[in-house]
């Protein structure tokens, strides 16, 4: 009884699905309808996978995520300012490790979220504040579940400078992909296991199709009694008469002898083209736009905001939040200011120059922004009575009874 009991544990390690944790270490192996075995691997190996989820990462790792407070001030206006006197600042900031940027940390989360489903990383804390996160280099290697409305995380093997264990949310920092029961997320090659399928099932009928470029363009058929040598060397003064640039020249046959050309199957034309609505099903299920895959211009300025609210949006607000949530929790104390976190999508939605500055002075004339916030956005340094909210077409500068709008 122990030697079954021993092997139905193995199985159950090497794959067990996401109806539990999906952290066996064949999870998220199998193929759909087609035969074909999918992982989180082999969705790689599928070019517009590849160019969309390299697309999605590198643009957050673009966008800064900032630490800002909020506070009240006495006469019981609400204000916010960068946070930079706070202990989490440096870690949003110039990244929380000594080895990775903070650009490579947003790359990271992006990217293990949206391949892996989650993303964990060791806390580290001094003085009772978070000094330093050190992600875990596989999720594979985490189950996650619930014990009294509270999550548990059991690392199979050492990870991030943590022993093998269970640990709970106050060392281990979470961001959870979109799951059914709402605290594990699915990595890639469950969420589209089908469309995945077709996709690498025609992967590998198209490398069989034109392995090493063997398919022939024509037979020689030789009349009877030729040898094999002969037959060899008439294939190749063939080729070397007729074939690379000299293709499409008058060729003469002695009698006996017949060229018969190959077209190319029907069948493995609409192979072929369905490989092609393959790729656009993949890309539209990772909401990534062709002229983005392409690298192309966008058409259109708002078709450039639409991508960064619907494709790029989803996944931040998941970070935003888990970031929020897990890293600024503050330790007991006297009050502080609310911390948040922001995501600067303009430096993604930025116009050419000129629209920049016609709406920045619409905004100044609005007293939406001031000219000094301006400045600071567009990257100059600020001057004397640049922070009054004032419209310059019913406010004069030297009246300071006017300044903020009066």
């Amino acid at each position: 009884m122990g030697i079954f009991d021993t092997i139905h544990r193995m199985m159950s390690y090497l794959f067990r699905r996401d109806g539990e944790s999906p952290s066996g270490l064949l999870a998220a192996a199998g193929g759909g309808d087609t035969g074909v075995a999918v992982t989180r691997e082999t969705a790689m190996e599928v070019a517009t996978v590849m160019a969309a989820v390299n697309c999605i990462v590198q643009d957050i790792g673009q966008i800064p995520l900032e630490l800002w407070d909020e506070r009240t001030t006495a006469a019981g206006n609400v204000v916010q300012h960068r946070a930079t006197w706070a202990q989490e600042y440096r870690l949003f900031a110039q990244g929380p490790n000594s080895y990775q940027t903070a650009q490579q940390w947003r790359e990271h989360v992006a990217y293990h979220t949206l391949i892996w489903g989650d993303y964990y990383a060791h806390k580290r804390y001094v003085g009772g504040y978070i000094d330093e996160l050190h992600p875990v280099e596989d999720p594979s290697r985490v189950q996650v579940k619930l014990e009294d409305g509270h999550r548990q995380y059991t690392l199979l093997s050492a990870a991030a400078g943590l022993e093998k264990g269970t640990y709970g949310d106050e060392t281990i920092f979470h961001v959870a992909g979109p799951s059914p029961d709402g605290y594990r997320g699915r990595d890639i090659a469950t969420t589209h296991r089908q469309t995945l399928g077709l996709a690498l099932a025609l992967l590998q009928y198209g490398s069989t199709f034109f392995f090493n470029g063997a398919m022939p363009g024509g037979i020689l058929v030789m009349g009877q009694g030729t040898t094999d040598a002969q037959a060899r060397e008439a294939a190749d003064l063939f080729e070397q008469r007729y074939g690379g640039r000299n293709r499409g020249r008058i060729a003469a046959f002695r009698f006996g002898t017949e060229f018969k050309t190959i077209s190319t199957d029907p069948e493995k034309s609409q192979a072929l083209e369905s490989k092609r609505q393959s790729a656009e099903d993949l890309a539209a299920a990772l909401r990534v736009p062709e002229w983005r895959i392409r690298q192309q211009t966008p058409p259109s300025h708002q078709a450039w905001r639409d991508y960064v609210v619907f494709t790029l949006g989803p996944l931040m607000e998941r970070i935003r939040a888990a970031s929020e949530k897990g890293l600024l929790a503050r330790p007991a104390g006297p009050p502080a200011p609310r911390l948040y976190l922001y995501w600067d999508y303009e430096r993604l939605l930025e116009m050419d120059f000129p629209a920049q500055i016609a709406a920045y002075k619409q905004a100044i004339d609005a007293r939406i922004l001031n000219p000094n916030e301006v400045r600071e956005r567009l990257g100059y340094n600020p001057y004397d009575s640049g922070d009054a909210f004032v419209n310059p077409y019913t406010t004069r500068f030297d009246d300071p009874n006017t300044q903020g709008g009066g």
